[in-house]
């Protein structure tokens, strides 16, 4: 039986950049699978399950079928899998649907989660303006899964199934992000991030493009990466009041101290303004939309930058100095 390190390690020996079908599946198996797990069916049906949202694989899915069956053939010859190749399922054995009417699929969403209240979960779908379903999936032990679902769709022995989510968030009980879990979280249709939290930052990477290259490191502040914010407030505010949120607290604070920096004499207040404001228009159109007291936050800042001084420091005029009316 292989690990899914042990598999990876086999594809690299085969030159997977002279591929890109075989490239695609060794980056998805070092970037997305737990290396140590023993690999089965289920990995192989999650690989073409995010490769299918991807239109290069839509429309090349034969060219990546033929060259994973036969790398895995290969494989299967040499090692053993610890279960028959035969019941493998490839992307050119399978009719893959993009859902047109919405009608179509809501049910298929109903299906799904009717089995999951089944299991005593509470669910709750949100449409995003992706064109993508926000799935929230609130466990009886108090932790909560969200998930994106794309319209994307497969035939399986005559019953229509959705493709696996895209993004995948795990919270504890405290609605925080699970240490213990891998975050995976598309910031763009060609980007994703896979990260970890300890003690409040991150741990990751991001993939990029239909080969899921890995192009770089993510560490530190999740607010030090404000494309990876962006995308998590995306989701997380159809179920985090910005009240308890740490992001926009800290966001606060720090429109708070320009505030205060704008009305003293420091030499950088212009630069130090120019920053904030972008930032918090930015957080206004794309993380906490229409929120009331950011909106008088960055109003404030920007009077303060375009006001001669501040409020506090205006003298008045002299009626010599008073326009003639």
């Amino acid at each position: 039986m292989l690990t899914i390190g042990q598999l990876a390690s086999l594809i690299l020996t085969l030159e997977p950049q002279k591929n890109p079908a075989r490239l695609a599946f060794y980056h998805y198996l070092k970037n997305f699978l737990p290396l140590e797990a023993q690999f089965n069916p289920q990995h192989l049906d999650g690989f073409y399950d995010r490769c299918m949202t991807i239109q290069h694989w839509q429309l090349h899915r034969k060219d990546l079928a033929q060259t994973v069956r036969q790398d895995l053939e290969i494989v299967a010859n040499r090692h053993n899998l610890g279960f028959d190749k035969s019941i493998l399922v490839h992307a050119d054995e399978v009719q893959w649907i993009d859902i047109e009417l919405g009608t179509d699929f809501e049910t298929l969403l109903s299906r799904e989660q009717q089995a999951l209240e089944e299991k005593e979960e509470i669910v709750k779908h949100v449409p995003l303006e992706t064109n993508e379903v926000l799935r929230m999936r609130l466990q009886q032990t108090g932790e909560m899964i969200v998930e994106t679902k794309p319209k994307i769709a497969f035939i399986d022995q005559g019953d229509l199934r959705l493709v696996r989510p895209g993004s995948r968030l795990v919270y504890d009980s405290d609605y925080e992000l699970n240490a213990e879990a891998l975050q995976v979280l598309n910031i763009s249709h060609t980007r994703t991030a896979l990260f970890k939290m300890n003690n409040q930052k991150i741990s990751g990477f991001i993939v990029q493009g239909y080969t899921f290259v890995k192009t770089e490191n993510i560490s530190g502040q999740v607010q030090d990466h404000w494309e990876l914010l962006q995308a998590l407030k995306r989701i997380e505010r159809h179920y985090i009041n910005p009240v308890t949120d740490r992001d926009y607290a800290h966001l606060v604070d720090q429109l708070e101290k320009t505030i205060t920096v704008m009305k003293s004499y420091h030499p950088d207040r212009e630069m130090i303004a120019n920053e904030m404001v972008r930032k918090g228009d930015s957080a206004l159109k794309d993380l906490f939309p229409n929120d009331r007291f950011l909106y008088h936050l960055v109003s404030t800042l920007r009077y303060l930058m375009t006001s001669k001084g501040s409020p506090e420091q205006w003298t008045k005029s002299s009626r010599s100095q008073q326009p003639n009316l």
